[in-house]
């Protein structure tokens, strides 16, 4: 049974817990992304790899004197 689902096993529900390991999972209960998912798509975007023409976010904010605003 996957980590925090419901099953009526002989007549008895049976609750799972959240998994052990979430660094190790993409969903800790079925339904939410785990912390290491979502850290792990938040790169993905912040590295410009979801991007036209993939471009980091850090240098989509650069001024025009070349100095980084956010960094």
């Amino acid at each position: 049974m996957r980590c925090g689902r419901s099953k009526t096993v002989n007549g008895t529900k049976i609750i799972a817990k959240s998994c052990e390991d979430p660094s190790s999972r993409v969903s800790w209960d079925g339904i939410h992304f785990t912390e290491a998912a979502n850290r792990w798509v938040f790169n993905q975007i912040v590295e410009g790899n979801y991007s036209d023409l993939p471009a980091p976010l850090k240098m989509a904010f650069r001024r025009k004197d070349g100095l980084r605003q956010l960094y």
